[in-house]
């Protein structure tokens, strides 16, 4: 079996289909203009400018907010006010905390904003007047500011793709199943290849996470997730991948080039490759990316170790339950199959209540334990066919308390012994061991209860016939408030109806 997962492909456009983004602020229109006219054909890596115009300090702190990739601002002093311009940088730099957009200050009136003053007391990148500023000093620093918002972009990515590994990290050691895993890392791959190397790198961006299982020195199956999140099926695409990978995975270290534009990503576990993560159509990609890919594939391994763990346990915690559950139905042959009725019915109610699906089969999986204290109970009274005296009656009931006592002392059996408890306790306080009432009976309590007299009027038993459907139905009818919680027999009808029960 081979399952694969592709990414969603964006529609953004790469950064080279953008200009830098240049902000003039000046109130007279024919200094946009000649701006423009003297920078048309300018390039800086293969990227043109484009210029966004604002014709006052106002108008200017708007576009600030709204647009917060702007490279370059040229910025007049004089506008609507004398200090328009220096409101406009004290807005950006000190309200939206932009410190990596480059100010260059253009005056016409210099004897109200001296050079040394403004220097000494705003943080702008350059000051020029305007009268100096020829076609090649523009050329000039535009080009610089560009370099210096280049190299500051990127000192802030690195900052925050490494802000953004450590505050992964915690949430991937979280999780505790292989389909959660794969899509929390192929995210964080997309988010930190974002953060790090621009939209360009994952606007086209398909892949698929390959879980590879090795027999006989081939690897053969692979798990992961499609576009959905749903996990599928796809041997052709997964024999391919497993075709390009197979050379390479016995011998790589880290984050390497499967070809042209495609990398994997390795997960080990004691130095052997147990999950790849594919990316393909990513054109090239820094060093930087690649250390932190590392990283992120050295956390991804760790993490893996820790599910692995808890799958180990969560099979053992299962096998015992289910060794329990066997022991259990021993001493009654016709039980056997009620108790994985019971787990099934359990589960559904659960899910029907509001539960999410994972609990809900935990709750299951710890009803088929309810009856476990029966093992306390003579084979002469639990498998008497007539009617039981008082006596042995208050026998039969004892096996709550005792299946409470065999469960108790181990955190894995704390729901079991929950339900084997409470599992005869009534909605109306009339059951037993304790007399419970409405909520003080755990919810796992009062869905097992509508799901155990279900199954046991619905089924033959040693000692009485299998009732009628209606007779059934009836009767769980007349016992909601009383014997069954109220909200539970309505959740138990909603599935009659949708005809599961």
């Amino acid at each position: 079996m081979a399952k694969l997962f592709f990414a969603k492909k964006s529609k953004k456009k790469r950064l080279s289909e953008i200009g830098w983004k240049i902000l003039i602020v000046d109130d007279d229109k024919s200094v946009h203009q000649v701006t423009e006219l003297a920078l048309k054909h300018f390039d800086y890596k293969g990227r043109k400018l484009s210029f966004i115009s604002a014709y006052s300090g106002q108008e200017a702190m708007e576009i600030a907010r709204k647009e917060r990739d702007i490279a370059i601002v040229l910025l007049d002093v004089v506008m609507e006010t004398e200090n328009a311009g220096f409101d406009v940088v004290e807005y950006i730099r000190n309200i939206l905390g932009n410190n990596h957009m480059r100010i260059i200050l253009r005056t016409g009136q210099p004897g109200y904003a001296p050079e040394r003053y403004v220097i000494d007391h705003y943080d702008i990148n350059d000051y020029k007047e305007k009268t100096e500023l020829t076609q090649e000093k523009l050329y000039t620093a535009v080009r610089m500011g560009l370099k210096s918002y280049e190299f500051i972009s990127i000192l802030n990515s690195q900052k925050r793709s490494l802000e953004y590994i450590v505050q992964a990290a915690p949430a991937i050691f979280k999780i505790t199943s292989l389909e959660d895993f794969f899509r929390s890392i192929l995210n964080a791959i997309i988010d930190l290849l974002g953060i790090s190397e621009g939209h360009s790198k994952v606007d086209s961006l398909s892949g698929f996470i390959a879980y590879p299982i090795k027999e006989d020195g081939e690897y053969k199956i692979c798990y992961g997730i499609n576009n959905q999140g749903n996990w599928e099926e796809d041997e052709e695409k997964i024999a391919v991948m497993l075709h390009r990978l197979h050379p390479q995975l016995d011998s790589i270290q880290g984050v390497f080039n499967v070809e042209e534009g495609t990398f994997a990503i390795p997960i080990k576990d004691k130095n052997e490759i147990v999950a790849a993560i594919l990316l393909e159509n990513l054109g090239y990609i820094s060093e930087h990316a690649k250390r932190l890919l590392n990283i992120l594939s050295m956390q991804a391994s760790s993490a893996f170790k820790n599910i692995d763990l808890f799958e180990l346990i969560s099979r053992e915690h299962q096998e015992t339950i289910n060794l329990l559950a066997v022991a259990s139905e021993y001493k009654d042959e016709n039980t056997g199959e009620h108790i994985r009725r019971i787990e099934l019915i359990t589960c559904m109610l659960a899910q029907e209540l509001g539960m999410n699906k994972e609990d809900a089969v935990q709750m299951g999986q710890a009803s088929t334990l309810h009856d476990i204290g029966k093992l306390s109970v003579p084979d002469s009274v639990l498998q008497k066919p007539g009617k039981l005296t008082h006596e042995e009656f208050d026998a039969i009931k004892l096996h709550t308390v005792n299946g409470e006592k065999i469960l108790a002392g181990h955190g894995h059996f704390k729901l079991a012994s929950e339900i084997a408890r409470t599992h005869h306790e009534h909605y109306d306080g009339s059951g037993y061991p304790n007399g419970l009432a409405g909520d003080e009976i755990p919810l796992s309590g009062r869905i097992t209860a509508l799901a155990d007299v279900y199954d046991a009027l619905s089924n033959e038993r040693p000692y009485k016939d299998a009732w009628p459907n209606e007779e059934v139905m009836d009767l769980i009818r007349s016992e909601r408030g009383k014997h069954f919680d109220p909200d539970v027999v309505d959740a138990f009808f909603r599935l009659v109806e949708k005809e599961v029960l």
